[in-house]
C-alpha cells in the first residue's frame, strides 16, 4: 500500500526525519510519499489557503498525478497526518472517501468536539508572539522543539543540535509568520461533520499523553466520533514523530495486521 504523509503547522517534509524510512522497513509492502502543505517547504513560494478544506484540495490536486505515476496496480493508498496534517486527512476522507483505504491521525482536534482551551493550551500563548517576530531561526526552532517534544528535555546538547539542523531550512520570519498565521486560523476553524462519520476509511488514532500543546482528549474524542482504534504514547509530546518514530510505525504495523485479519 502507498501512504501519503502530511506534516503539521509550519512543518515540512524534512521534519519527518527517519520516519518514512522506518515506515517502509517496518510495515510490509508500504511505500511512503510526502507532500508539503502550501506555503512551506517545496511550496514556500505559495500562499496557504484560509481553510483546511482549501489546503486539502490544493494537496489533492498535486496528489492525483502522483497516484497515477506510482500506483502499484491495486489502487490502494493510505493517508497519515500529524496535527494540522491530520485535520487535512479528515477533511479529505469526508470529501473524497474513495481516495484512501486506511487513515492514521496523530495529536489533532476539531471544533465542536473539544473546547478552544483544550485545542490549544492557554499556557502556550505567551510563546507564540515571539515565534512570529523572532528573526533568529535557531532560537525559533529551539522554542518550537521545547514546546512540542519531550525527548530533548534532559538533553540540551541534542536539542541544540536538532535546532541548528532545522534552522538551516527554516523559513525567514516574514514567511513563517504569513504561513503560520494562515495555517493556525484554518486549524482553529476546522470542524468535522456527519459525512466523515459515515464515509471514512478504517482509522487509527495515536495520542501523546504528555502533549503540552493540545489536550490529548481532543484526539480521543475524534477517535470516538469515528469509532477509530486508539493507541496512547506514555511520554511523547505533540510532535510524536520527532519524539518516537519507531513506536509510531510499530503501532501502525500492528493495527494494519489486525484490520487485515478482520
Amino acid at each position: 500500500m502507498h501512504w501519503l504523509l502530511l506534516r503539521g503547522l509550519v512543518r515540512e517534509i524534512r521534519h519527518w526525519g527517519n520516519l518514512p524510512e522506518l515506515f517502509e522497513k517496518t510495515v510490509p509492502g508500504a511505500k511512503t510519499h510526502m507532500l508539503d502543505l502550501p506555503g512551506i517547504g517545496t511550496e514556500i513560494g505559495r500562499v496557504t489557503p484560509a481553510t483546511v478544506d482549501g489546503i486539502m484540495e490544493d494537496l489533492r490536486a498535486r496528489w492525483l498525478p502522483l497516484r497515477g505515476q506510482d500506483s502499484d496496480g491495486s489502487g490502494e493508498w493510505g493517508i497519515f497526518g500529524v496535527s494540522l496534517g491530520a485535520m487535512v486527512a479528515l477533511s479529505w476522507a469526508a470529501r473524497h472517501p474513495e481516495d484512501f483505504k486506511r487513515m492514521v491521525i496523530i495529536n489533532t482536534s476539531a471544533r465542536g468536539l473539544s473546547s478552544a482551551t483544550e485545542r490549544f493550551r492557554p499556557a502556550n500563548l505567551k510563546h507564540f508572539p515571539q515565534l512570529f517576530v523572532r528573526e533568529d531561526r535557531y532560537e525559533r526552532e529551539k522554542t518550537i522543539l521545547s514546546l512540542t517534544t519531550s525527548s530533548y528535555s534532559d538533553a540540551p546538547e541534542k536539542l541544540d543540535a536538532v535546532a541548528q539542523r532545522q534552522a538551516e531550512f527554516a523559513p525567514v520570519t516574514s514567511k513563517f509568520r504569513q504561513t503560520g498565521l494562515r495555517q493556525l486560523g484554518a486549524g482553529l476553524m476546522f470542524r468535522v461533520d456527519e459525512s466523515l462519520r459515515k464515509n471514512h476509511p478504517p482509522c487509527l488514532a495515536l495520542v501523546s499523553e504528555k502533549d503540552t500543546l493540545v489536550n490529548p482528549v481532543c484526539t480521543v474524542r475524534l477517535a470516538e466520533f469515528l469509532g477509530a482504534t486508539v493507541r496512547r504514547h506514555p511520554w511523547g509530546n505533540h510532535d510524536l514523530p520527532q519524539d518516537d518514530a519507531p513506536w509510531i510505525v510499530e503501532r501502525i504495523r500492528e493495527w494494519l495486521q489486525k484490520v487485515a485479519a478482520n
